[in-house]
């Protein structure tokens, strides 16, 4: 279980400034889409994602978007943002997200990745060596391929809160 355990464990990403990522001696954050950054059928970013994502590059952060979808669902979102995106990131193998950070001339030591799913995100970014933070999903509905992951995922995350290996931070 203790590769599943994130550096961090936030409610949702929204509820991370900037100058947490700061304190945290992060530059380079790397956020999985759905159901981290906005629901899995929201086609454009909504404004409180524009917001959210205006706030970090104004602070002097590099964002990027990170996912498992394809570039037909990727590229609209993430060109609306303004970023740079990963597609078919084949997580949880941490190959292709370690290559694309590297790609960037970005340290591993100063990058996070930001997903809602442990057998994913927390996984992916393990291996790919990076500092990792988990949210709860953003909205209950899923895409039907996620179904089998979110159960287990629930039930390692309350096992983890209750054994006391992550406390969620930012309300």
């Amino acid at each position: 279980m203790k590769k599943l355990v994130p550096d961090y464990y936030a409610k949702n990403i929204f509820s991370l400034d900037a100058q947490f990522f700061i304190d945290q001696g992060i530059k380079y954050i790397f956020s999985d889409l759905d159901n981290t950054l906005d629901a899995f059928d929201s086609l454009t970013p909504n404004e409180e994602t524009i917001k959210f994502v205006k706030s970090l590059t104004d602070a002097g952060l590099k964002f990027y978007i990170v996912s498992n979808n394809n570039y037909k669902r990727v590229s609209p979102f993430a060109n609306a943002l303004g970023v740079e995106f990963l597609y078919h990131s084949f997580k949880p193998f941490g190959a292709k997200i370690k290559k694309f950070i590297l790609s960037k001339a970005h340290s591993m030591e100063h990058s996070i990745l930001i997903g809602d799913q442990l057998l994913t995100d927390v996984i992916a970014a393990k291996k790919a060596g990076v500092k990792v933070c988990l949210v709860d999903q953003l909205v209950k509905k899923d895409q039907w391929m996620t179904y089998f992951n979110r159960k287990i995922d629930n039930n390692l995350r309350n096992k983890m809160v209750r054994k006391g290996l992550i406390t969620r931070i930012g309300g």
